[in-house]
């Protein structure tokens, strides 16, 4: 086969789009000040096979392309669907993370309101008898506590209380912890020493200072008459 049939027959592959990336084999095919042109390569095992190769040994640069507009869109709607899937999921976990503040702290209340109880036979309304870390502090959102006697203290989660009152004749201590945050929860604790019961709590407590006053004044009293509904085991 001559050159000039060789030359046409890859022209002729190369126009139907039957080439495919090589690198040019038959150097026989390039003549001094001839201009690129095409190189066959016909393959051991698969003669019929034409690769294009290049100009003369010269490798095609590789073109470039960019994303359609579908693509995009697809990409932008999965990474939608997989944020809506995991965003709750995250806000959660932080809102766990800041109950775990009241839930270490309720239980710390409850634990030195027992060991005041056991030592003077009293309970105590002070933060700083019991050595709470957090300080007492005048806070606005602290008016309603303070109006139903609880000695107030304040971190930037929670809204602590306490108020020593009585159930059956008989002296008790209640810790809340109120949520200042929606999604958070609000806990209290109660230390009863009726018949020698364990403290109760950190419970759920269904309130925070995000709820209207007077849903939080109608559960804070409710809590204050009937501590028997938050704390059923307890008497």
């Amino acid at each position: 086969m001559s050159v000039f049939t060789q030359k046409l027959l890859l022209y002729v592959s190369y126009q139907k789009g039957n080439l495919l990336p090589g690198r040019c084999q038959n150097q026989d095919l390039r003549t001094p000040g001839q201009k690129p042109g095409f190189c066959v390569n016909i393959s051991r095992k698969n003669p019929q096979k034409i690769r294009e190769t290049g100009f003369f040994g010269v490798t095609p640069e590789k073109v470039s392309r960019g994303f359609t507009l579908i693509e995009l869109l697809v990409v932008i709607l999965i990474i939608g669907i997989l944020s809506a899937i995991a965003l709750p999921i995250f806000l959660r976990l932080i809102n766990q993370a800041k109950e775990s503040e009241a839930t270490q702290y309720i239980s710390y209340l409850n634990k030195h309101q027992t060991a005041e109880y056991l030592e003077g036979s009293e309970f105590t309304n002070s933060f700083g008898t019991l050595s709470f870390p957090q300080p007492e502090t005048p806070s606005s959102a602290a008016g309603l506590l303070k109006s139903l006697g609880f000695s107030v203290a304040e971190t930037n989660n929670y809204l602590y209380g306490i108020k020593i009152a009585s159930y059956n004749n008989n002296p008790l201590a209640i810790q809340v912890a109120l949520s200042k945050q929606l999604g958070v929860k609000s806990y209290l604790g109660i230390v009863y020493f009726k018949d020698n019961k364990a403290p109760c709590g950190p419970v759920s407590l269904p309130v925070s200072l995000s709820s209207p006053p007077f849903q939080q004044l109608g559960i804070l009293n409710n809590l204050i008459s009937n501590p028997g509904s938050y704390c059923p085991d307890l008497f």
